[in-house]
């Protein structure tokens, strides 16, 4: 399983749990969106948490990382569609953050993090913002699926107004180093390592 991490003195980025979405036939058969962990100012962060489908892989990864679901302390939800929320139920010591107190969390938790909205998708959805010592990294729920949007720059097939996804999608490609689509891994920035060579800036 990907595993990756990147640490400084003040925040730690992991992929606890890489998201697929599998389609047959041009409909969506399967979909569970990754779950990534943070440590900030002494808290441990989920972003998302997964289908319900995966449980018990989720609290065995925890375990391997020397988590348990009581020791997480807030959970970010990028929206509320049910692969993105399935386990947030065993998280039950931790503060739940969503469109609707994302200033809470921040001033919580900025500069090193910032919740910002990047709707489409859903109107009320947002992602998350690091800022590392190796880089930014946005941890993009469904403003970015998957890589293949990142790659293509294409906005998600199922939105709920897609210029304002493919708005949502810019912005977070202008601001991060490394992206955490929905549903995959950690993805460098193809096309702001593009841009850094041409000595431009995006």
């Amino acid at each position: 399983m990907f595993y990756f991490s990147f640490f400084n003195l003040r925040c730690v980025v992991s992929l606890v749990k890489r998201g697929v979405l599998l389609r047959y036939a041009g409909k969506i058969i399967h979909a569970s969106s990754s779950i990534t962990f943070l440590k900030c100012r002494n808290r441990n962060i989920l972003v998302d948490t997964g289908s319900g489908s995966d449980r018990k892989w989720v609290i065995h990864r925890l375990g391997k990382m020397n988590l348990s679901p009581e020791k997480i302390d807030c959970i970010v939800i990028t929206h509320e569609h049910q692969d993105h929320t399935g386990n947030t139920e065993i998280f039950n010591e931790a503060e739940i953050y969503s469109a609707g107190n994302m200033d809470e969390f921040n001033d919580l938790f900025s500069p090193e993090l910032t919740l910002i909205e990047t709707p489409g998708h859903t109107s009320d959805h947002i992602s998350l913002i690091s800022r590392c010592e190796n880089g930014v990294y946005a941890t993009a729920g469904d403003a970015i699926p998957t890589e293949n949007n990142l790659m293509k720059l294409i906005p998600p097939l199922i939105c709920e107004d897609r210029k304002r996804s493919f708005r949502s999608m810019m912005k977070l490609v202008k601001m991060a180093d490394f992206i955490i689509p929905g549903h995959g891994g950690i993805v460098m920035n193809p096309h702001r390592k593009i841009k850094k060579k041409r000595g431009e800036s995006i």
